[in-house]
């Protein structure tokens, strides 16, 4: 009996309170799960600050590899480099900041090619699993002839 009187008003609150929330309307309910949801999202930002949260994109993905891929130069891309006054450094942080289009890139040949722009520069890759290799050069707005061949 004992037993019973002490179960029994907590059980008795809880069970009120999931009986409210099966008679809450649509919209009470739409909103507070909208809320803790915002809540949840919050503390998941602030508990990692750091994170880079679109690091799952192709785009990105393709820039890791690209990072951690030993870089080789085609004679013809080391031409038209040294032709337009484009530096290595200037690819190091190319291959750091710039992005992957994808639209203008060969995703599915052997080797891949990809086209990683970078401000008025323009690099075409060819990738495998550990290499990197840079096959053409261009700026944007440049109108100097190169004799690459």
């Amino acid at each position: 009996m004992q037993e019973r009187e002490f179960l029994s008003p907590n059980l008795t609150k809880i069970f009120a309170h999931l009986w409210q929330l099966t008679r809450m309307k649509f919209g009470r309910r739409l909103l507070l799960f909208t809320a803790g949801l915002m809540i949840g999202c919050g503390v998941v930002y602030m508990l990692f600050p750091n994170h880079d949260w679109l690091g799952w994109t192709p785009g990105k993905q393709m820039l890791k590899q690209i990072q951690s891929s030993r870089i080789h130069t085609t004679p013809h891309g080391k031409c038209r480099m040294d032709c337009l006054g484009i530096s290595m450094e200037n690819f190091e942080r190319a291959k750091w900041e710039g992005e992957i289009d994808f639209a203008k890139s060969d995703a599915q040949g052997n080797p891949k090619r990809y086209l990683l722009e970078y401000d008025e520069l323009k690099f075409i890759l060819l990738t495998t699993d550990s290499t990197t290799t840079i096959a053409e050069v261009s700026r944007v707005g440049s109108d100097k002839k190169c004799d690459c061949n």
